[in-house]
């Protein structure tokens, strides 16, 4: 069997130990990021067969819009949407971060955006047909990669996180969920409550909570950060490492000093449970902006403003919105952002130091795009107003997906008309859970190794037993 492992700057040791557990049984070729990956893999796998993702074409094409029209029909995509999910090439489409770091590529013409996203389909396409794998695997999501092979018929399998401790599946498309994943939800809500064990051992997902753990927003930290900052990026300025297609230069810098800032304004300005102890709450914890779970996840919808305006309007007279900002957020939203939400009449901050399970404690409903929220409000037994389409948690009773102002009212309306008391919440509870654990996998210490290089094969090991069984066998196309 031929397999492609495609391997970026997360996780790398695993994905090596991985390839060099596949090596024993199967061909395999790595897709390197840079030349830097490709080191390391060489590093620890001599003779590893490897193809480093190119550059973008500096020339362009005199027939380039006539050729991308012509991939656009063969694909049944648009470019432009790639594009928005690109956080440099898409910079411009970041709405809710408008104090996120530029780069060149942002301020490409359309023309030249266009061509990169071409070439990477160019390379993807050269590779698949001069190696024909019988399947592809990555980290997370990799959306060209994933379209050239779902056109070519070849199985793409992406480690996905669950928000559920460090477990994980491997996911089937490109929303890190699996059609396993969605038929157990299914076939769990057909049975009674007494049928489905209790939910024990619910836990915050790992990598998020090992993230947040490590952020501290005082002035003293933020002068360390910034000096750190400075002297990496003169660092690699002298040894001419600085990529030129990344960040400008000391470009985050300005964010890094607004992050203490930032959160001293929402400290002042923010609401406790206590403040709203007579009115309904819908909670709204922001996400991290610009990231994978959202832009790639819910392409069709990311507008994290758009969504608050629209639950403003429909909300009745006794209930408060509040939000809260993404711990690891502080410092890319502008105090205009913050003062804009400030001045819709129903619309509060909540002060950062509260967690948001205390929040969810009270909450009436809770409204989240593709954020860890939905998962914990289910748990919490809490109705959710899922604005991502491919959530799997969309299929719950307890959830209301709305994809528009219409629908915002109604799913709204057909949330709050819920007891709190009613059962339909446990169920919904217990499915899902259940649905969770029945398809995914548990990688202890992984959220301890995300920028570990050496091969993980302890990991590697549980990762390469729980591949689905479509992987054993051949691909015939």
């Amino acid at each position: 069997m031929k397999v492609v492992i495609y391997i970026a700057y997360e996780q790398i040791g695993f994905f090596i130990g991985l390839g060099k557990l596949l090596l024993e049984r199967h061909e395999v070729l790595f897709l390197a990021e840079d030349r830097d990956v490709d080191g390391l893999i060489k590093k620890h796998i001599p003779d590893a067969v490897t193809k480093v993702k190119e550059k973008e074409l500096s020339q362009l094409s005199p027939d380039i819009i006539s050729d991308a029209c012509k991939l656009e029909e063969r694909y049944q995509i648009r470019i432009s949407a790639l594009i928005a999910e690109d956080r440099a090439l898409g910079r411009g489409y970041l709405f809710n971060v408008d104090r996120y770091p530029g780069r060149k590529k942002s301020w490409w013409a359309n023309e030249r955006k266009i061509s990169a996203v071409m070439s990477q389909f160019r390379q993807v396409e050269q590779i698949l047909e001069s190696y024909r794998p019988d399947c592809v695997i990555c980290w997370r999501n990799n959306p060209v990669l994933f379209q050239v092979a779902k056109y070519r018929d070849i199985p793409s399998f992406s480690l996905a996180p669950i928000k559920l401790g460090e477990r994980f599946i491997w996911s089937d498309n490109p929303y890190l969920t699996s059609i396993e994943l969605r038929n157990r939800i299914q076939d769990h809500l057909k049975k009674t409550i007494s049928e489905l064990p209790e939910v024990k051992g619910y836990q915050q997902e790992a990598l998020s909570k090992a993230r947040i753990e490590k952020i501290k927003y005082s002035f003293q930290e933020m002068c360390h950060d910034v000096a750190r900052q400075i002297m990496t990026e003169f660092y690699k300025a002298m040894r001419g490492t600085r990529k030129p297609d990344s960040y400008f230069f000391l470009g985050w810098v300005p964010s890094i000093v607004r992050k203490p800032l930032t959160h001293r304004y929402l400290t002042k300005h923010g609401v406790t449970p206590e403040d709203l102890r007579d009115a309904r709450v819908c909670f709204i914890p922001l996400h991290l902006e610009p990231e994978i779970t959202l832009l790639s996840i819910s392409p069709e919808f990311n507008n994290s403003m758009e969504m608050i305006a629209w639950i403003s309007k429909n909300a009745p007279a006794d209930m408060i919105i509040v939000l809260k900002e993404n711990p690891v957020s502080f410092g890319v939203r502008s105090k205009w952002y913050y003062n804009q939400l400030r001045q819709i009449g129903n619309v509060v901050w909540a002060k950062p130091e509260i967690n948001s399970w205390e929040w969810l404690k009270v909450a009436t409903v809770v409204a989240t795009i593709t954020g860890t929220a939905g998962t914990e409000a289910v748990m919490s037994k809490r109705p959710v107003l899922s604005f991502g389409k491919h959530q799997a948690i969309n299929l719950l009773p307890t959830v209301r997906f709305a994809n528009n102002f219409e629908s915002v009212g109604s799913g709204l309306d057909d949330l709050l008309a819920i007891a709190s008391d009613d059962s339909t919440f446990e169920l919904s509870r217990r499915a899902f859970f259940q649905a969770q654990i029945d398809c995914s996998f548990e990688l202890k210490g992984f959220s301890n190794t995300f920028k570990t290089t050496d091969p993980q094969k302890e990991l590697a090991l549980i990762g390469q037993a729980a591949l689905p069984p479509c992987f054993e066998f051949h691909h015939s196309g």
